[in-house]
């Protein structure tokens, strides 16, 4: 067999035997196409990694500023709120005050009006009696009306002037022992206040009237009453 085989190998190829080869060879390139392709250019595994780090490092400089933002504004607004409560609670404060300043100023208000009316009442009530003794009074007095005031007029000029109209109805006034008549006259004889004080002269005495009374009736007699 191994000689077989050594006679196949130095046979040569005759001219049609190449022939048919050559042939073989070119249908073999023209039908099959080229087995190789364009080589590509694979990028580095590094680069990548580079860019991707660079990414997220870029992306965490970003989330934290946004979130250092975010804390300074609500680091802000926790004052500002801070400041409202405390307004707010220094307003609660201030209105309590007022309202337990105003009940107590309306107390004393009512207290004051409740007053008000009573001292109204009493003075009513004092004028009503004023009034009564001024009648009583007046019932007592003697009015001389129309009487012109002297320049320098005097007490004791009042009372001469009283003492000369008595006599002129028969009517003495003595001095009693008790006190001159003209300090007791002069308590009770003065000018009236009014539209015509400079007129008017009153004296008053019940005792004295009553018995001026009696002597003008009676010119007979004449009437005499001690101070």
């Amino acid at each position: 067999m191994t000689e077989k085989i050594n006679n196949n190998l130095n046979r040569s190829l005759s001219d049609t035997d190449v022939d048919r080869v050559g042939l073989q060879r070119q249908d073999s390139i023209l039908i099959t196409p080229p087995s190789f392709a364009p080589r590509m250019k694979r990028r580095r595994e590094s680069d990548s990694l580079n860019e991707i780090t660079a990414l997220r490092e870029e992306m965490q400089n970003m989330c934290k500023t946004l979130l250092a933002a975010q804390e300074h504004e609500f680091k802000k607004n926790t004052v500002i709120l801070q400041g409202i409560q405390q307004t707010s609670v220094s307003i609660e404060s201030s209105i309590s005050f007022l309202t337990a300043q105003n009940e107590e100023l309306k107390k004393k208000v009512e207290l004051l009006e409740g007053k008000i009316k009573q001292d109204n009442l009493y003075i009513i009530t004092l004028e009503d009696r004023l009034e009564i003794m001024q009648l009583e009074g007046r019932k007592a007095n003697f009015e001389i009306k129309n009487v012109p005031k002297k320049p320098n007029e005097t007490t004791e000029d009042l009372l001469n002037m009283v003492f000369t109209l008595s006599r002129s109805v028969a009517f003495t006034i003595l001095q009693s022992e008790r006190g001159g008549y003209v300090l007791l006259m002069g308590q009770n004889t003065y000018r009236t206040h009014g539209k015509n004080m400079d007129r008017n002269v009153t004296w008053y005495c019940s005792k004295r009237r009553w018995t001026l009374c009696q002597a003008s009736k009676d010119d007979k007699k004449p009437a005499i009453v001690e101070c």
